[in-house]
């Protein structure tokens, strides 16, 4: 495991580790000043908890939690913070 909590946060969630993804991400977002960064984190965050409450059957959370997510990685650019957020929408709506 890479000693870099954001890389170590990336490979979590993509490894439908989302609450966990969450847990860290969160440390890093507390830590972040204001700013995109900072909101890239929150909708990251956010994402995650939307796939958690998914996977535990809260259909009605998780479409909270996303809606709250999209609507914050649509202001950000489309690539930052070495991800494409772009994609990442394309993925999450699919999901």
């Amino acid at each position: 495991m890479s000693s870099d909590p954001y890389t170590t946060a990336l490979a979590m969630f993509d490894r439908g580790e989302y609450f966990e993804s969450h847990e860290l991400l969160e440390d890093l977002w507390r830590a972040a000043p204001p700013g995109e960064e900072r909101a890239c984190l929150q909708a990251l965050i956010q994402a995650a908890v939307a796939l958690h409450h998914a996977r535990q059957g809260n259909g009605k959370g998780a479409r909270g939690v996303y809606q709250r997510a999209r609507a914050r990685l649509e202001t950000l650019p489309t690539r930052m913070m070495g991800l494409d957020l772009s994609e990442l929408i394309r993925a999450l709506d699919h999901y």
